[in-house]
């Protein structure tokens, strides 16, 4: 972004290829969410009416007031923003779900987090009693994200500047990994049809919080979030205890995702909107840019980054204008026509300008739409080829080539980033992003 406000972050997207392997004991399967009801203790009993004569217990020390959640101004926003949209159901579940995290708070989440990315990465094929219990905890807010997911679809309350009030992101993507590892913990139970009715809500609401009018790091995040789904999905669709209606209602959905999915160049085009708009805010704004250089105080940096940013906008706001332009036609071109020189030479404008360290890598986020889109589109071939529908497997588009995805007698693959068709032999590595030779793979058994 122009000006300072640095946005960071890391697209955790789950892998593509995973096989299905149920919680079995023997041959009988163990129910990991077993007994993960919430137990409400019995109330208190009044305390006695005191004795004449006796000394009153000293009264409890005053309860301090709750500190304000960080989301309590975006709250707020929501509550103005209700009156002008009609369904307003799915907005109202999630205000509760992050309500509900805010008081837990996520950083209790941290330590769990490697073994909810086990589980996401390899189904629930081992004993989690620390993550059922976090199930147990959360139970309220998981449910409230659920509903929100299952809601009619709703708009968010959109943001004018970077400045504006957002929702927790940090909340956001722990109810969506709680969600999925709730609906593995129903597959490893053999309640298929639970599990996909919990897994479509957890793609619902993913799909939901991707606003193009918002900071480019929301849209990254419904990326990572609606990428972390489809491991689940799959393994759902594969389950042999999955109904057909389950079946056909999660190719429904996935279908009417993929033609809804909006052109990266409107996320795009938004940000650098935003960005201008902020950029001659803080020229014009003599007490809004002294505010913003007293936050800066103690990251010196960060503050001679701000002026120089603003000064050289001040004096060359083309160039700068050209560099949003660049990227938006970046945006809009197929994986297969964007010339790594083509994001070099803006790359360099930007370190011209002194942007080069505040910008997102717009790369990275073309990189990781054509990658959300990819699993999409395999996991419909999936469900076609489960539910007998061979030759329709075939008719879905490579996002990497724009080829029909690659359908063998055991897999569908497209051909990943580095655009080589190596017949499903060499498996992309996620962990290498963009630079990763190889095909994306899904087994069809």
């Amino acid at each position: 972004m122009t000006t300072g406000m640095t946005i960071r972050f890391w697209l955790r997207a789950g892998a593509v290829l995973l096989s299905c392997a149920p919680f079995v004991v023997g041959a009988q399967a163990l129910d990991p969410l077993a007994g993960s009801e919430m137990v409400h203790a019995a109330p208190e009993p009044a305390d006695p009416a005191p004795v004449d004569g006796a000394v009153a217990p000293e009264a409890p020390a005053p309860t301090p007031a709750p500190v304000e959640s960080p989301s309590a101004p975006w709250y707020a926003r929501v509550q103005e923003f209700q009156q002008y949209q009609t369904h307003n159901e799915g907005l109202n579940h999630l205000v509760t779900a992050l309500q509900g995290m805010d008081a837990v708070g996520t950083q209790s989440l941290n330590a769990l987090n490697p073994a909810l990315e086990n589980i996401l990465r390899n189904g629930w094929v081992a004993p989690h009693s620390e993550v059922v219990s976090a199930l147990q905890t959360l139970a309220a807010p998981i449910e409230s994200a659920i509903a929100c997911g299952e809601a009619p679809a709703f708009l968010l309350p959109p943001m004018r500047g970077f400045d504006d009030p957002a929702p927790n992101v940090y909340s956001i993507v722990a109810l969506n990994k709680l969600m999925l590892v709730q609906a593995e913990g129903h597959l490893a139970a053999g309640r298929a049809d639970e599990a996909a009715r919990i897994a479509r809500a957890a793609l619902g609401y993913s799909w939901y919080l991707r606003a193009d009018d918002y900071p480019i790091l929301y849209h990254a995040v419904s990326l990572s979030n609606t990428q972390r789904c489809f491991p689940t999905l799959q393994r759902i669709v594969k389950s042999p205890l999955l109904s057909d209606d389950a079946r056909k209602a999660i190719g429904s959905d996935l279908f009417k995702l993929d033609t809804q999915w909006p052109p990266l160049s409107r996320a795009v085009a938004r940000e650098g909107s935003m960005s201008m708009d902020y950029a001659r805010r803080m020229l014009n704004d003599e007490k809004e840019r002294e505010k913003v250089l007293a936050s800066l105080a103690h990251l010196p940096k960060q503050k001679v980054l701000f002026l120089e940013s603003l000064r050289r906008f001040g004096s060359d706001e083309a160039a700068v204008r050209r560099l949003w332009s660049g990227w938006f036609q970046f945006a809009t071109k197929p994986a297969w026509e964007r010339a790594p020189s083509d994001a070099e030479s803006l790359m360099e404008l930007a370190a011209e300008l002194k942007m080069l360290e505040p910008l997102p890598d717009f790369r990275e986020v073309a990189f990781r739409d054509d990658l959300c889109r990819t699993s999409l589109r395999l996991t419909m071939a999936l469900v076609a080829v489960r539910s007998n529908k061979q030759e329709a497997a075939k008719t879905f588009l490579d996002p990497f080539d724009g080829q029909p995805l690659r359908v063998t007698a055991d897999r569908v693959y497209s051909v990943g980033p580095d655009g080589v068709d190596d017949r499903g032999g060499k498996r992309f590595e996620l962990e290498k992003g963009v630079n990763s030779p190889g095909d994306i793979t899904v087994m069809l058994r």
